[in-house]
This record gives C-alpha cells, structure tokens and sequence, in this order.
C-alpha cells in the first residue's frame, strides 16, 4: 500500500460535549450538497446556518451537479471556510461509470476554469476501474493543476492513481463518516491533537 496520502480526514457534524468551555471549531472535510438537499429542506440559507450553529467552521465542498458548490462558494460566508472540489457526477448514475465517461472528463476541465476548484472529487473507485485512460488523464490533470483528488477507494484503486502518477495528492475517504458523539471522543483527547483532528490539519493541506 502506498503510504502517500495527504491526509485521512473526517466528516464532522456534531455539537462540542457540554464538559467544553467553548465548541471546538470543526473542518467537515466529507461535505455534499446534492441537488436534493439544496431544492429540498436545505436550501443555501438553512444550510449555512446549521455550519454556524454547531461551530463548522470550513467544508470540503463537493456536490452533484457542481451547482451546490459552486452557491455555497460564491456565497463567500465570512465565517465558513469553503474549499471547493469538482464533483465528476452529473446525475446519480454517474458514479457507476465516470471513470470511462469522456464528457465528465470534459466538465472537470470546463468547471475548473472557473479559477477557484482545488480539488476533483468526491468520487467512487474501485479495482481496476481505476485503470482507464480518462482516470490518467484526471490524475494528469490534477497534478498539472496542483489540485487534490478526493477518492471513495479500496486500496487496489488508490495504487493505480498512484501508479498513474506518483505526484498525484490524494485525501482518501474510505472510512469517512458521521459519527455520534464524535465531538465527545475528541473533547477526551489532549487538547492540541483534538485541534490538528478538527480543524488544523485542514488548514496546513489547504488553506492558500
């Protein structure tokens, strides 16, 4: 197994434990605002408001259709952190089948001109899926842009990105969750590792 991951980083949407003094800002580096949420119970302003109330303090955004991303960064809310990926689906299906899909690769390099992506991704891969001429020219593509890959993996997958190209960057969500009482399991920590979990390790891969 390759060992040059950028980071193995958490999804986090739970209130801070009462025994804190104050809530632990948290990075939510697991973040999909798919078009039926944004249409259905969370449109842009419900969802921003449940980021400030439990102390989110910076995403990972991807969603499908890029859409939702693309409202939550332009939005520019002073007090949430957006750092926004492309997503390579269009519809539901498409996670099934980007990977040999010449037109998604077509989007990536349409929404990326949009000047602010820094990643592509989240996105699922597995096996020798992964070994597609269009998985190569997105891992091409991302190293040539110095963007990060976002990859719902096995691990036979996440050597074949590699093997693509050994400069790719790569945060890797195969455990990636949601949690209950995460907050609690972090507030048990020493206070620096809990802070480099929640928030720091984020900023030091991706804050520019």
């Amino acid at each position: 197994m390759k060992t040059r991951l950028a980071a193995v980083l958490w999804g986090l949407t739970f209130s801070w434990g009462v025994q804190a003094a104050e809530p632990l800002p948290l990075f939510d580096a697991h973040l999909h605002y798919n078009v039926e949420a944004a249409q259905g119970p969370y449109p842009l302003d419900t969802v921003l408001k449940l980021f400030r109330d439990n102390r989110i303090t910076g995403i990972l955004a991807n969603s499908r259709p890029n859409d939702g991303t693309r409202a939550l960064y332009e939005a520019k809310p002073k007090d949430v952190w957006v750092v926004p990926f492309i997503r390579p689906y269009i519809v539901q299906p498409d996670r099934y089948s980007w990977f040999n899909d010449p037109k998604i690769y077509a989007l990536i390099e349409s929404e990326h001109k949009r000047g602010y992506y820094q990643g592509i991704g989240e996105f699922h891969l597995f096996g020798n899926d992964a070994k597609t001429e269009w998985v190569k020219k997105t891992v091409d593509f991302a190293v040539a842009h110095h963007l990060y890959l976002h990859a719902h993996s096995d691990d036979a997958a996440v050597d074949i990105i590699f093997a693509h190209n050994p400069k790719v960057k790569i945060v890797w969500s195969q455990y990636a969750s949601i949690m209950n009482g995460y907050r609690d399991w972090l507030a048990a920590l020493p206070k620096d590792v809990a802070e480099m979990i929640a928030w720091r390790n984020a900023e030091c891969l991706f804050r520019k």
